[in-house]
C-alpha cells in the first residue's frame, strides 16, 4: 500500500487503519530519515488504543517506552546491540504484544513474521510518502 498524507493528522489516521486492517502484524518496524514523522505515526495507534498524543513520547534518549497496550523502540543511537539491550528486545518479542520499533534496520535479523514495514517519507511542507508492507 502506498499513500501520501498532508498532514499530521492524517498520519495518525493511517496507524489506525493499519491497526484495524492488520491485527495480525504485531510489529511495526518504522523506517525513515530524522523528523520523518516516525513518532507521529505511534501517536496514532496510541490514540486508537484510548491514549492522548501527548502520552506517546520519542524513547530516543531511554531506548524503549513501554505502555500498557504496546512497546516503542527508538534504536537511533545504538551502533550495536549489547546482550542487554537484545535481552530485552527478545523478552519483548516473545510476549505476542505489539510492539514498534524506529530505525529497524539494526535488530531485522531477529524480527519475526508477520510484521509491518512502514516507510515515511517527507513529501514536501506537511505532506508524507509513506508505504506499507506486510511480511507474512
Amino acid at each position: 500500500m502506498k499513500k501520501t498524507t498532508q498532514n499530521a493528522q492524517e498520519s495518525s489516521e493511517l496507524a489506525k487503519e493499519l491497526y484495524e486492517s492488520h491485527p495480525n502484524h504485531k510489529i511495526w518496524l518504522l523506517y525513515g530519515e530524522l523528523g520523518a514523522g516516525k513518532t507521529t505515526f505511534v501517536k496514532g495507534l496510541g490514540e486508537i488504543i484510548g491514549m492522548k498524543p501527548s502520552e506517546v513520547k520519542s524513547p530516543t534518549y531511554v531506548l524503549v517506552n513501554e505502555y500498557e497496550h504496546f512497546k516503542h523502540y527508538d534504536l537511533y543511537r545504538i551502533d550495536t546491540m549489547d546482550d542487554l539491550t537484545l535481552e530485552q528486545l527478545e523478552e519483548h518479542l516473545a510476549e505476542n504484544k505489539r510492539l514498534v520499533i524506529e530505525w529497524p534496520e539494526k535488530v531485522e535479523k531477529y524480527i519475526k513474521k508477520p510484521h509491518l514495514r512502514i516507510y515515511i517519507r517527507h513529501g514536501g511542507g506537511d505532506s508524507r510518502f509513506i508505504e506499507v508492507e506486510a511480511v507474512d
